[in-house]
């Protein structure tokens, strides 16, 4: 089920890494005190999400090749909490804690295809078996900086079973 979608999908855009890519719509608000938890499938932003609320990553409301500067995010999330958020974040008066997940760092060790690269460190018969219990179908076509945090965990899971 999907809660509070936009209704205009070109508008509403939060954020978006390329014209092919899934584009993430609006952002949850975190409140002080609070433990802000997010849940889905794999590919539908967590991770994104979590790195622009964390200020680790700077929303580009759908404009990637022409990223907005701050003072305009500001202006599109004025009126919302996530415009006094937003501030707070960049006058350093405020401290987001992510849980890190190390894995977001293997696009920059590891770059290529991901069917290729899993053929490449296949030393076992198993390889097809790891692609279909991992679910990898749909991803061995694209390039390891391209997958999502989960896919990233799948791909490598799959990378050390095959050796």
């Amino acid at each position: 089920m999907i809660i509070n979608l936009p209704t205009n999908l070109e508008r509403q855009v939060t954020h978006r890494y390329n014209a092919n890519s899934f584009k993430l719509h609006k952002l949850p608000v975190p409140r002080p005190g609070q433990v802000l938890g997010l849940v889905g499938t794999n590919g539908i932003g967590k991770s994104t999400a979590l790195k622009i609320l964390a200020g680790k990553l700077k929303p580009n409301l759908g404009k990637f090749n022409d990223p907005p500067d701050w003072q305009d995010i500001l202006k599109y999330f004025r009126g919302n909490e996530l415009q006094n958020y937003f501030t707070k974040i960049l006058e350093d008066n405020l401290k987001a804690i992510i849980k890190p997940q190390y894995v977001d760092q293997i696009p920059r060790a590891v770059n290529g295809i991901v069917e290729d690269l899993i053929n490449n460190k296949s030393e076992k018969s198993n390889k097809d078996d790891m692609i279909d219990v991992l679910d990898l179908k749909d991803v061995l076509g694209r390039q390891v900086k391209e997958l999502s945090g989960g896919e990233l965990q799948r791909f490598a899971i799959a990378v050390l079973h095959v050796r």
